[in-house]
């Protein structure tokens, strides 16, 4: 994360820098100057590991108009890619709920209450700390429902076995029911090997406990984004509407994702109705007329 509170790839060539890139990041990361660095080391013989989203790698891949030998590529199952303007939009009414103190860190997946119900965390500048989960955070709430994703994510096309990768990463969403007996609480993860290039790679990794999956379709129920992308928000150009007005608003959130009232639910009924059913409604009647 940069000075911004943003995420953005950097390269390293030091163990103990790795601790820079680690924890989940739900925000569109910054890139470009990555790519090319990496394309320019893999070009020179270097040998290069890089991560990202399926996309990112895809890009990579194109500009290398092929994948080296000496190129390992990792991504993730990838629900998707909010906007970063939203997320420091967020950050700014945050700061401003704090006395106008901003925010000096924020952590996406906190596990202090477990793998599965995981919290986030902002650390205030001056040291005050806020937290809250996956149902109550105001911006992952809007992340997990699809409110602010990139409108390509929505026709993600290199996903699961469409992966230019050579290893794929996640959450072992359903271990709970499917292993039983593996599941602690502390996250498991989901392996998904593609290339031979990347089969090498992973054997060489002497300190994983690894475990076959069986059948990959048990999971689909559990981390669809395995197979296909999120589907948008039916109020997404609602939010953006306010947003571009208003700027984040966790108050936008909560009505925009509260359960359909009495009076929606009666005009989601009807907006579905066959036409024919609705000419025949006095409304639909007086429409016509018109």
């Amino acid at each position: 994360m940069n000075e911004r509170n943003l995420p953005e790839h950097i390269g390293v060539f030091d163990r103990q820098q790795i601790k820079d890139m680690q924890g989940s990041k739900y925000v569109q990361s910054y890139s470009a100057d990555a790519l090319f660095h990496a394309a320019d080391l893999v070009k020179k013989g270097i040998p290069v590991l890089f991560s990202g989203t399926p996309c990112q790698i895809a890009g990579l891949d194109a500009l290398l108009a092929g994948h080296p030998d000496n190129l390992i590529t990792v991504d993730f199952v990838c629900h998707g890619a909010p906007s970063p303007g939203v997320f420091s939009s967020y950050l700014t009414e945050l700061g401003k709920n704090h006395d106008g103190v901003p925010v000096k860190t924020f952590r996406f997946r906190d596990k202090r209450l477990g793998w599965k119900n995981f919290s986030t965390v902002a650390v205030f500048q001056d040291e005050q700390v806020e937290s809250g989960t996956q149902t109550t955070d105001p911006f992952m709430r809007g992340f997990l429902n699809n409110l602010y994703l990139r409108p390509s994510c929505h026709a993600c096309h290199v996903r699961g076995t469409n992966s230019a990768a050579d290893i794929t990463m996640g959450d072992l969403w359903g271990a709970q029911q499917v292993y039983p007996d593996k599941d602690d609480d502390r996250g498991l993860s989901l392996i998904l090997v593609h290339t031979e290039r990347g089969r090498r790679f992973l054997d060489e990794c002497e300190s994983l406990k690894l475990f076959p999956v069986d059948d990959l379709n048990l999971f689909k129920r559990f981390n669809p984004s395995i197979f296909e992308p999120a589907t948008a928000h039916p109020k997404r150009e609602k939010f953006f509407a306010i947003y571009h007005k208003r700027g984040f608003e966790s108050a936008t959130i909560a009505r925009l994702l509260a359960p359909p009232g009495r009076f929606e639910r009666a005009c989601n009924r009807i907006r579905h109705l066959p036409k024919a059913i609705l000419r025949r409604l006095p409304l639909g009647k007086r429409a016509e007329e018109q």
